[in-house]
């Protein structure tokens, strides 16, 4: 099914060079794929081996300093990993798919709903953009449903991309509710 708000979404990633997560659109079918590591990862697993060097240290303090920072890398990673999912949002097939990448998750791999979840589009009141209080420079996309707590879809670096694309895919959602009366 063409889809107008679709096609001016690319038009949009197209002119604005948005870079994470990569765009794919195809008729009704949008794919968001982020990248897979980022600054704040990297520095992350960087501190992972620097709290062993800490813990290693003869001075008093350097336990304490070492959990501090083992502490905060994984804060960081589980932060960061939280958004980083693939999302495909079919609005041919009324549905959105979320695959978790996060390693936090995988751990917990054996129960399916941890690898990925689903749902109709048609459950949902829209999308929304928020900005997270962790990271001032992130905005995360959520979709906002009806009866249930908001899911988190994926996560945008600039504050005018997270905003365009959500008014897009909610001009999509209104598009295709008209279409089907």
């Amino acid at each position: 099914m063409k889809i107008t708000a679709l096609e001016e979404l690319e038009h949009y990633v197209d002119h604005a060079k948005i870079t994470a997560p990569e765009f794919e659109i195809n008729g009704g079918r949008l794919l968001l794929t982020p990248h897979p590591v980022n600054f704040t990862i990297i520095m992350a697993f960087l501190m992972l081996p620097l709290s062993i060097v800490a813990y290693k240290h003869e001075d008093a303090g350097a336990p304490l300093m070492s959990i501090a920072l083992l502490g905060m890398a994984l804060y960081l990673l589980w932060f960061e990993y939280d958004a980083r999912n693939k999302v495909e949002i079919d609005f041919d097939k009324d549905q959105i798919l979320v695959k978790y990448r996060s390693p936090f998750r995988l751990l917990l791999s054996f129960m399916k709903e941890q690898r990925q979840r689903s749902f109709r589009i048609t459950s949902l009141s829209g999308f929304l953009c928020k900005k997270t209080a962790q990271r001032p420079a992130r905005y995360r996309l959520y979709a906002e449903r009806k009866d249930q707590p908001d899911v988190l879809l994926i996560d945008f670096s600039s504050e005018e991309h997270a905003e365009k694309v959500t008014d897009y895919l909610n001009k999509a959602m209104r598009e295709i509710t008209k279409k089907q009366r």
